[in-house]
């Protein structure tokens, strides 16, 4: 468990907080963060199930799968769930530990908050879901590709 001061160290390193240059905000945000831990192999996101909420990864390594087939590997510093903070449909994906790992959590308000204050956050997360958009697109084309062959 990390205290609050090298927790905000690492949350100043994330992408998407990047773009909040309001230090008190920041500051407030990182507080408010829920940090977990899971075991290697722990099933973290479950698709069709309901979501709602960010998870930033501080250390480790998980996968998200969707059909057994891995659409993308994530590290520190990436995040997922955040479809499912603008959209109240169940997940589309399963996010699985492929390491042990550690992550902070950030609920559907705290996120509103920072866009809020701090709009340049949803122009960064709309990148990066028209990015993952394609990804998982690519992904479902290479697979469905490898089971006609």
């Amino acid at each position: 468990m990390l205290d609050l001061n090298e927790r905000l160290a690492i949350v100043r390193q994330v992408p998407i907080f990047q773009e909040i240059e309001n230090e008190e905000i920041l500051e407030h945000l990182n507080a408010a963060l829920l940090e977990l831990w899971y075991p290697s192999g722990h099933l973290i996101l479950d698709e069709g199930r309901k979501g709602g909420l960010l998870y930033i990864l501080l250390s480790g390594k998980v996968e998200v799968v969707k059909d057994h087939a891995v659409l993308a590997q994530l590290n520190k510093g990436d995040f997922f769930g955040e479809m499912s903070i603008f959209n109240a449909a169940p997940l589309s994906a399963s996010v699985r530990a492929v390491e042990e790992c550690e992550v902070l959590l950030l609920t559907q308000q705290q996120l509103y908050e920072a866009i809020e204050v701090s709009p340049g956050v949803a122009v960064y997360i709309i990148r990066i879901l028209c990015r993952r958009v394609n990804q998982m697109n690519q992904a479902l084309s290479e697979f469905q590709q490898a089971q006609k062959s």
